[in-house]
């Protein structure tokens, strides 16, 4: 049995700088295991929970603040503010717990909503109409996330760059 670890990298939650890594356990058969997350953060207050819950979500002990793991996750990878501004992130596969960046992507709320009532809707229905709108707007999410972490690594390239320059 081997590890695979991903380091999703640095992002600042209310003024606290929070590292990601994630974990998955790879079987001599190739299957991989549900992946497991490990928070770094300079402030010993935040820690991770809710593994008994629908979501897992960061805590930190001191505000009593919190934000879901997948909200930092999706702004480590793309570079967005953690607000989001109006945006939500969604489980492609409905699995609250899996939050690999590639399971993940952010859509509006008007979005978001109609995906979700478009995929009810087909399921309950098994009109295929239905399930054609809810892909339409998956797809479209898929398209911006691509666009944005391209834009994100672009980014950070750049100010590598810009630093060795000034070496």
């Amino acid at each position: 049995m081997a590890f695979l670890d991903r380091d999703y990298g640095t992002t600042t939650w209310n003024g606290d700088k929070v590292r990601v890594v994630e974990s998955v356990h790879v079987y001599e058969d190739g299957t991989e295991g549900k992946p497991f997350y490990v928070i770094y953060a300079d402030n010993k207050a935040i820690t991770l929970k809710g593994f008994n819950q629908k979501y897992l979500y960061l805590h930190n002990e001191e505000t009593g603040k919190t934000v879901f793991l997948h909200r930092i996750i999706y702004a480590c990878c793309t570079g967005l503010n953690l607000g989001l501004n109006g945006l939500e992130v969604h489980h492609i596969d409905f699995d609250t717990h899996n939050n690999r960046i590639e399971n993940l992507v952010a859509m509006s709320v008007p979005d978001h909503r109609s995906y979700h009532t478009n995929m009810k809707n087909a399921e309950r229905t098994g009109k295929e109409e239905y399930l054609d709108k809810a892909e339409k707007v998956l797809s479209n999410a898929k398209l911006l996330k691509e666009r944005r972490v391209e834009k994100w690594n672009n980014e950070e390239k750049e100010k590598i760059l810009n630093e060795l320059s000034e070496m």
